[in-house]
């Protein structure tokens, strides 16, 4: 009985272990993807001053 215990307890873990792993994908992706949005807005004339306002660290000056 306790080694099915401990092997059932192994599988929840491995399980949420993916589902984590899988989480910070996604939000690593939609991170990179907002990033990209941000920095083709700020490569626009118009956005840049805003930009640098805002952030000159992130963009460099």
């Amino acid at each position: 009985m306790m080694a099915i215990g401990v092997l059932t307890q192994r599988n929840v873990r491995a399980s949420e272990d993916v589902i984590g792993a899988t989480t910070m994908i996604a939000k690593m992706i939609v991170k990179g993807a907002l990033i990209k949005t941000v920095s083709r807005n700020a490569l626009s004339k118009h956005h840049r001053r805003r930009f640098f306002k805002i952030n000159p660290l992130l963009y460099g000056n």
